[in-house]
């Protein structure tokens, strides 16, 4: 796997486990220490559910 579709997956895993506990994307950006803004671009850029 190259590096870059392994560093997409666990960011994603990451935004997906930050959204289930945080309920925010603001929250899930101070939990990981992105913007905002970066949450938005992941979700969006991965198609990633974020529904309970």
């Amino acid at each position: 796997m190259p590096l870059k579709d392994a560093v997409n997956e666990v960011e994603n895993i990451l935004v997906t486990k930050a959204m289930s506990v945080c309920k925010s994307t603001r929250k899930a950006a101070e939990l990981l220490g992105v913007s905002q803004s970066t949450i938005m671009r992941k979700l969006k850029e991965n198609n990633l559910n974020i529904a309970d």
